[in-house]
């Protein structure tokens, strides 16, 4: 029983780590891309965000809102779920909000990939 405790806790953290690599991958590409006029932000809740605090702190504001909300969020459901044992794995779906979240995020660091080696 601890053994398979140690490998959700392992699990989790692996991919807490994927999605803050993918969203600070997107922070640096969305920096230079926006800075160099290659494109703008696409969320408008990170649009707004750069406009009230401009660039650098706004994007950095909402990177870190939104990270320490998802990842918040799935905590959460890992302590309630734990808890209360309402569904057989917490951490599957932790690791799976998580997990979707970072190829979501990583498909926009390619896209703005793309557009840098495009212009």
């Amino acid at each position: 029983m601890i053994e398979k405790r140690w490998y959700r806790i392992a699990l989790l953290a692996l991919v807490v780590l994927l999605y803050i690599t993918a969203n600070a991958m997107d922070y640096h590409y969305t920096i230079k891309g926006v800075a160099h006029g290659i494109s703008s932000e696409a969320n408008p809740v990170g649009q707004n965000f750069i406009k009230a605090f401009g660039l650098k702190k706004g994007l950095q504001l909402y990177k870190i809102s939104l990270v320490a909300l998802i990842i918040t969020g799935t905590a959460l459901i890992e302590i309630r779920y734990c808890q209360e044992k309402k569904i057989p794995a917490p951490t599957t779906v932790s690791c799976w909000i998580l997990g979707l979240g970072a190829v979501l995020t990583l498909l926009a660091v390619g896209i703005w990939i793309q557009l840098f080696l495009s212009s």
